[in-house]
């Protein structure tokens, strides 16, 4: 029922009539729903309360009424409606039982709710969504763009209110087709104001380059920047920001696109409003930037510049230093107890430093999230912790990835494999289960990923082979469909069950820890890198309690997501962190009040305290 409309909506009704024997029915009972609908209205418009905003949706409701066989069609009707009215007051006086019961306070909350539960695959067949038909059974993109674009007022009305952590999921949901026209449609929701809307949109790039939540995708970078303006500013943003976040996600993505020494020479030239400087096919994606303030236009540059590659100088060339992946934090220690220097010796050489490095650097990267790797490319503090030089860009990382054949990648995640199984954190009991167009084998005892294949035979065989040889005996494996369990030796052992949660949303958690743009690195490096990526995250997961089974995404949400402040004296490396939503759990692990030695610094004792 939505009561700001004054709208009993009954979704579906069924009248029964029982006649004692004998008895004849009453007169025109088979014509009894236009009286009903007629009297019902008038009896619910007086007896429910007005100007309340509230969303009430019941379940069900079982109503009886005794009439004479003699009563008229009106009169029946009268009845009926009357106790269906008093059951109504009822039920609504009962308040909310979350199950037969529901009640939001307005629309626009209840379609939040909606939305959030399309983008976490839960809203498929609930009974509650019943008026959406079958919109919460499309996939998630699909069904929020639907939705959004069906509604558009009421929707950006949720999206203003949604807590943060749910629209980073919903964003992340859409595809870039679909957040194009989830935005074209918002954008038709616009204030009167024109004024500082230039700067109102590069306030947010700011707002989402600090906490590293810049999608990669243009479209998506647009729609994220012009939420980013209505939520900052509580309400319906100015005319023309929807086209000013467009005109910035193409901004950022001619800078992202371009090699570091292209992009700095292309920021140079917008800056100086020197457009001939720059090629043609760029130019035609900025033209609209010629108009802009030439002051706020500066700004815009700036950020997105240091966002992508940072500060050029020296590690030892400032005091203090500030990143918004304080979460590294958390996992550098852990890092520091993985063989890198023997996983790399399996690796080519590289001339710009320790190839060790390169990997500890690659797999701190995957585990703070693919679409922090922009940020990660260019974050300083990152590169002072691994050792890595300041000098050291991704197309130089993308060469000597090049180098490494599929042989060398599977030896060096061996050697890690037969480190992690030798200090008890791999079972040797796996089970194999579908990741994207492969398979991916997960090990019982903590979840932990030993590898990835294609999914033919060979391919699969030579994986579980890969794993043998790393434990020094035959794995006992097993699969969850059946046609990789066909791939399996039939006198292989069976492990005995994986906990299930290991197994949830694997290709959010594989998508998750990809290292995509700016290293585009090469499959065979890649999938290297991501399953490593995903060993650090495990291991953050089983020092939190209650939280060992937890995904890399959620832990990031939960766990890493926050700014820290470095601060490098003469004798130690001080950082003050920030606080994560479940930054209680933190403290309770003592991870976000700790010392450690990384092997980067030598002596230098790294001290992780709060933020006050």
């Amino acid at each position: 029922m939505h009561t700001e409309e004054n709208r009993l909506r009954v979704r579906r009704h069924e009248l029964t009539y029982r006649v004692a024997k004998g008895s004849s029915p009453p007169q025109g009972w088979r014509s009894q729903h236009e009286a009903l609908e007629s009297s019902l209205g008038e009896r619910v418009s007086t007896s429910l309360p007005s100007g309340d905003k509230s969303v009430w949706l019941i379940r069900r409701l079982d109503v009886r009424v005794a009439v004479g066989t003699s009563s008229t069609p009106g009169g029946i009707a009268k009845a009926v409606a009357t106790a269906v009215t008093g059951a109504l007051v009822r039920t609504l006086d009962e308040r909310d039982d979350g199950t037969n019961v529901m009640r939001f306070p307005d629309r626009a909350t209840f379609i939040g709710r909606l939305l959030i539960d399309c983008a976490r695959d839960r809203a498929a067949r609930r009974w509650e969504y019943g008026e959406f038909g079958e919109i919460p059974d499309l996939p998630r993109s699909t069904a929020i763009r639907t939705l959004i674009t069906r509604e558009p007022a009421t929707s950006f009305d949720a999206l203003l209110r949604m807590p943060a952590g749910d629209l980073r999921v919903l964003l992340s949901s859409l595809s870039p087709v679909d957040a194009g026209a989830v935005l074209e449609s918002l954008g038709r929701e616009l204030g009167s104001s024109r004024a500082d809307a230039a700067r109102g949109v590069v306030e947010a790039l700011n707002h989402l380059l600090g906490r590293s939540e810049l999608p990669s995708e243009p479209r998506a970078t647009a729609l994220a920047l012009f939420l980013e303006v209505a939520r900052t500013t509580s309400g319906r943003p100015p005319i023309g920001t929807d086209a000013l976040a467009r005109e910035v996600s193409q901004l950022v993505s001619a800078l992202r696109e371009a090699s570091r020494e292209e992009s700095r020479k292309l920021a140079a030239a917008i800056i100086a409003g020197d457009w001939r400087a720059i090629e043609p096919r760029t130019m035609q994606t900025l033209t609209d930037l010629v108009s802009w303030p030439k002051d706020i236009r500066k700004e815009a540059v700036r950020s997105i510049s240091e966002a992508l590659f940072g500060n050029s100088g020296s590690e030892n060339g400032n005091d203090v230093m500030a990143t918004g992946l304080g979460g590294m934090f958390l996992m550098l220690p852990l890092l520091d107890e993985f063989p890198w220097t023997a996983a790399a010796a399996a690796l080519p050489d590289w001339g710009a430093a320790d190839p060790s490095r390169l990997l500890k650097y690659l797999t701190l990267v995957a585990a703070l999230g693919s679409d922090r790797n922009p940020v990660a490319a260019g974050d300083a503090v990152l590169r002072v912790a691994v050792g890595l030089p300041a000098k050291v860009g991704a197309d130089s990382i993308y060469r000597w990835a090049e180098g490494v054949g599929e042989g060398e990648a599977r030896r060096s995640l061996q050697l890690i494999t037969e480190h992690l199984h030798r200090h008890g954190k791999v079972s040797g009991k796996v089970t194999l289960a579908p990741l994207n167009d492969g398979v991916v084998a997960v090990d019982g005892a903590r979840g932990l990923w030993l590898g990835t294949a294609p999914g033919d035979p060979v391919s699969i065989r030579t994986l579980v082979a890969s794993i043998d040889a790393a434990i020094d005996g035959p794995i006992a494996v097993t699969a969850t469909e059946p046609w990789i369990k066909a791939c399996i030796h039939p006198e292989r052992s069976h492990p005995g069950p994986i906990d299930d949660r290991f197994l949830i949303r694997l290709e959010d958690s594989a998508q998750y820890a990809t290292v995509g743009f700016p290293f585009d690195l090469p499959p065979v490096v890649r999938d290297l890198i991501m399953v490593t990526g995903q060993a650090l995250g495990r291991e953050l997961a089983w020092r939190l309690p209650g939280f060992s089974a937890s995904s890399l995404p959620y832990l990031w949400e939960n766990f890493l997501k926050f700014a820290a402040e470095i601060s490098f004296e003469p004798h130690q490396i001080v950082v003050r962190v920030g606080n994560p939503p479940l930054h209680l759990v933190l403290s309770l692990a003592g991870l976000n009040r700790s010392r450690f030695l990384l092997d980067a610094t030598g002596e230098r004792e790294w001290v992780l305290t709060q933020q006050h």
